[in-house]
């Protein structure tokens, strides 16, 4: 491995108003005033990016990635005010460029396919072939103009959020593996011609014929047949789902003699963000040891502070930074450019004062992680909703936990060991009061209480999810919500459902019905996911809408885009 990315987005996002923030890309328009480019703001970007930059390189990380190609090409068919933007956005990127160029390390520009604005729609008419010729001369143009950029990161099987506002929106446009593969083939000769990096990215939320394309091997191989290529690289994250404890590895990154790259989290969307311990190093270091010397893996790609929706403000290697983001980020490059064991790894990041303890501390909170956060029993099976991997955790997704007739009850069918699940649960939890000595002995920046106040309601949405409705408990999670509300205004959203019932006979048949435990595909699931049975299967979604949370239609992709 040679290839070692990180994001380079902390910057863009310290001037972002909104409480809520879409930390997937770059909020362009935060950094607009009245519609235009703010000087100001970008000279203060520069800054902090030359901060970062300095921080990233020293560690080891030779590579970053920066959103986005869209805001970088002016065509002739824009709006005067927008090819005004576009002058500033590259006046202002080459700069950035230039300062990455210095400290040795190679640029890549992420990209939906495809973005659209008024006047793209216009010009594509919803024809593939005048979208590859668009997407050809932007290419075309962005490595031309800027020599400094080494590649270009293509995300196709997930759009902008719903909330996202700007001068380009993205949209699902590659349906099947033969259209995918048709992309490649003719986009990859401009890689080639210029000698940059191709890279696509297999994530997919599981829309259309190509959402199964991160876990099916069959889908895998016909999208990527005849791409091997030096100027090729497939990039995946480590499981088949989003970035989940209780994933084993992709098995997809020992198919084909393509050239890989592991996609890694070490600001973890759904654990807090940084805002309390969620150590990454055992699991990294079980995904390396899997792929050592057995896959074709060329780097890594680290995100260490892009991803979901949260209301935490912790900027990793700037101010009001995470520790626990950034021990998570120097033991990944440790692991993964070294070959380092976590142990190492931690006694180097604490320059070996009391390293023992510290581990001591990390294998508390990874298990309070895997034990309280997650349901290990639960977890001890694979779920598979159409071509959707379904993820290890249901209820707590980004900052919100939401527990309700739906989730609950499909948790109590497919637990298999509910009394297992509560008690580990609560042994658990007794082991913060040894986190908390541990951490006032190592005087780490450990806010404590917010972390018990938090994971003791997650404890007690445990018991409640398995069926315990009592008065008592109730009341003390009604009790325990309303102060943490008090407290932590920015903290986690909970949300729980009254009076929940037990799934009864007919939910039972048809979540079965629904789901399977196996990735291939069943006769009844042909059945029940063709074309014109997904009608049905949308009405039943609508009949149950009121039972998903109401941050999933107005933030990420639509909950209807999972059934096309």
């Amino acid at each position: 491995m040679d290839l070692f990315i990180i994001d380079a987005v902390s910057p863009f996002f310290l001037y972002q108003k909104e409480k809520n923030i879409n930390w997937s890309k770059i909020p362009f328009h935060q950094l607009e005033k009245n519609g235009e480019t703010d000087k100001k703001i970008y000279r203060k970007i520069k800054k902090k990016f030359v901060q970062y930059i300095k921080k990233v390189t020293a560690i080891g990380y030779n590579a970053v990635s920066l959103d986005d190609l869209c805001h970088l090409i002016p065509f002739p068919f824009y709006p005067g005010y927008l090819k005004r933007k576009i002058r500033f956005y590259q006046k202002r990127f080459s700069k950035l460029f230039e300062f990455a160029k210095k400290n040795k390390l190679k640029i890549f520009l992420n990209t939906d396919v495809m973005f659209f604005n008024h006047w793209l729609d216009k010009v594509i008419d919803g024809n593939e072939s005048k979208m590859i010729k668009i997407l050809k001369i932007s290419l075309r143009y962005l490595f031309q103009f800027f020599p400094q950029v080494d590649g270009v990161i293509f995300r196709f099987g997930e759009t902008d959020g719903t909330d996202v506002i700007g001068d380009f929106h993205s949209r699902l446009v590659l349906k099947t593996p033969r259209q995918a593969n048709r992309f490649i083939h003719q986009l990859l000769p401009v890689f080639q011609q210029y000698d940059k990096q191709m890279i696509f990215r297999t994530w997919t939320t599981g829309a259309f014929r190509l959402g199964d394309l991160m876990w099916n091997k069959k889908t895998f191989h016909q999208t990527f047949s005849g791409c091997e290529s030096d100027h090729f690289i497939i990039s995946m994250k480590y499981g088949e789902s989003d970035f989940f404890r209780f994933l084993d590895i992709n098995p997809l990154f020992f198919e084909g003699p393509h050239r890989k790259l592991i996609e890694l989290q070490t600001r973890r969307e759904y654990e807090g963000f940084g805002e309390y311990p969620s150590f990454v190093g055992w699991d990294y270091r079980y995904y390396f040891n899997r792929l050592k010397n057995k896959a074709n893996l060329v780097g890594i790609h680290v995100w260490c502070q892009t991803g979901g929706w949260g209301t935490c403000r912790n900027f990793t290697f700037l101010k009001k930074t995470s520790f626990w983001n950034e021990l998570n980020t120097f033991i990944t490059i440790r692991i993964f450019q070294d070959d380092m064991l976590v142990k190492d790894g931690i006694k180097e990041f604490c320059q070996g004062k009391k390293s023992n303890e510290l581990v001591k501390f990390l294998k508390l909170s990874d298990q309070l992680v895997k034990q309280v956060l997650y349901d290990p029993k639960f977890n001890q099976q694979k779920y598979y909703l159409n071509r959707l991997r379904i993820p290890p955790n249901l209820h707590i997704f980004w900052n919100n936990v939401t527990v309700t007739h739906l989730f609950a009850s499909f948790y109590q069918v497919f637990c298999p060991d509910k009394a297992g699940a509560i008690m580990a649960a609560d042994q658990a939890f007794q082991k913060m009061r040894k986190m908390r000595k541990l951490a006032l002995k190592l005087k780490l920046p450990y806010d404590y209480q917010f972390h018990r106040d938090t994971f003791r309601i997650l404890t007690l949405a445990r018991r409640y999810i398995y069926g315990d409705h009592s008065d008592q408990l109730v009341q003390k999670i009604e009790k325990l919500m309303s102060h943490y509300r008090q407290m932590y205004p920015d903290g986690y959203q909970f949300t729980f459902t009254e009076n929940l019932d037990q799934p009864n006979f007919w939910f039972r048949i048809l979540i079965r019905l629904a789901v399977r435990k196996k990735p291939g595909y069943r006769f009844i699931d042909r059945l029940i996911y063709h074309p014109f049975s997904a009608r049905l299967i949308l009405s039943f979604y609508y009949h149950f809408k009121k039972e998903f949370p109401d941050f999933m239609n107005k933030q990420a992709m639509p909950v209807e885009s999972f059934f096309y």
